[in-house]
C-alpha cells in the first residue's frame, strides 16, 4: 500500500493518429471534365484512445479506385476529384499506414452537343455564295453571324 504522499502513475503511450474518418453532406457526383472540389470534404482524425487528434499531415494520398483522380496543388488548396472514366467508385484518405473509411461517388459522363437552335430577332435570308458582295444587303447581326461560319465543300 502506497504512502499517503505516494500514488501510481499509469503511463500511457503518446498519442498516435489511430482512425481517420471523412465526410461530406450529400451525394458525390459529378461530370467528368467538371470534378469534384475535395475542400468540401470534411476531415476529422482520432487517436488510439479515442480522442479528436488534429491532421496536420503534409504526406497524406487521396485513394480513388482508378475512375477518377487527383489534380491541383496541395499547397493552395485547390485539389480536385476528376473524373478518368464514367462509373462509380470510392474515395478514401490515406496518412501513413491509417486509411479512412470509403465515400461513394460517381462520375457521370460528360455531355455530347447533339442538337444546336439558333434563333434570330430579324428574319433570317438565306443565302449561300462564294461571294462576299452578297452579305452586304443583310442586317449586320446576320452577316456577323453568317461571317463567322464557314465550311469546307467536299465533292
Amino acid at each position: 500500500m502506497p504512502k499517503p504522499s505516494e500514488f501510481d502513475v499509469n503511463v500511457l503511450p503518446g498519442r498516435r493518429l489511430d482512425r481517420l474518418k471523412i465526410g461530406y453532406d450529400g451525394n458525390i457526383s459529378f461530370f467528368t471534365s467538371a470534378g469534384f472540389d475535395l475542400n468540401a470534404i470534411t476531415i476529422n482524425g482520432y487517436d488510439q484512445y479515442g480522442d479528436d487528434y488534429a491532421i496536420y499531415e503534409s504526406s497524406y494520398e487521396w485513394l480513388t479506385g482508378g475512375i477518377a483522380a487527383v489534380s491541383g496543388a496541395k499547397s493552395v488548396g485547390d485539389l480536385r476529384l476528376c473524373g478518368i472514366s464514367s462509373g462509380e467508385g470510392t474515395l478514401n484518405l490515406k496518412i501513413g499506414n491509417v486509411v479512412s473509411n470509403g465515400l461513394a461517388f460517381t462520375v457521370n459522363a460528360d455531355l455530347e452537343l447533339t442538337t444546336l437552335e439558333i434563333s434570330l430577332a430579324d428574319p433570317l435570308i438565306m443565302c449561300v455564295s462564294n461571294n462576299p458582295e452578297t452579305f452586304v444587303n443583310l442586317p449586320k447581326k446576320i452577316r456577323n453571324i453568317m461571317a463567322s461560319v464557314s465550311y469546307d465543300r467536299h465533292t
